[in-house]
């Protein structure tokens, strides 16, 4: 008879929601079915209440409430106390994935916007380089005609020498702005693996502090029983 009490308590939270379904959802990668979780169980805790402050099941309005034993009001009781320590359990659980969805939207949009700038100066760095070699290719053309005297020709040579360096200079620099971002993507990912062994570390903390929890409320409700 114990056992039968105990099974009918655990079958009974099938009755308003689907615990293994809206785990799924809740750990899903699809943000809809996220929301969608986070409403039913919303929408089960509601009933939760006021059946707890009706003191009955949630019925039809047009169906007559019959009189509860005092056995299946503990039974019902019972279920409600376990169905609680079942949600507390499934929000510590799923708070873990949330929060490292949270993180993971955070870095997506800073990478992008990182992109985007990168992209941007290398736009601008391939047309400022593409003209000043224009620039120099044309003093190349014109330098031996337009000077005649040797100093006014090395003064010549030595302004586009100062050219030359100057688009040499500019590419160095991007060079460097990027093999930094390299440096920097590489930290990142050692520290997104830190991360993702610490979230596992807790995820398994929490299910195993929730097991224990679960189960101790399942012993003290056969113990009533």
């Amino acid at each position: 008879r114990v056992v039968v009490v105990v099974v009918a308590m655990a079958a009974a939270e099938e009755r308003d929601i689907d615990e293994l379904e809206l785990l799924t959802k809740l750990n899903s990668t699809n943000p809809a079915d996220r929301i969608e979780a986070r409403r039913q169980r919303i929408a089960a805790r509601l009933r939760a209440q006021r059946e707890e402050e009706l003191g009955v099941s949630s019925k039809k309005k047009d169906a007559p409430a019959p009189e509860l034993t005092e056995t299946q009001k503990e039974i019902l009781a019972s279920k409600r106390r376990v169905g609680a320590v079942v949600a507390r359990g499934l929000d510590a659980v799923a708070s873990v994935r949330v929060e490292d969805d949270g993180r993971e939207r955070s870095r997506r949009v800073a990478e992008d916007a990182r992109r985007s700038e990168l992209r941007g100066k290398l736009v601008d760095e391939a047309e400022r380089s593409a003209a000043l070699e224009r620039d120099v290719v044309d003093r190349w053309a014109t330098l031996g005609a337009s000077s005649n005297a040797p100093l006014e020709l090395h003064d010549a040579i030595e302004s586009q020498k100062a050219r030359c360096d100057a688009v040499v200079a500019s590419k160095d620099a991007l060079i460097a702005e990027l093999e930094e971002e390299l440096k920097t993507k590489d930290d990142d990912y050692v520290k997104s693996l830190k991360q993702n062994e610490a979230d596992v570390t807790e995820l398994l903390r929490r299910m195993a502090e929730q097991f224990r929890t679960l189960q101790t409320r399942c012993a003290a409700e056969l113990e009533r029983a």
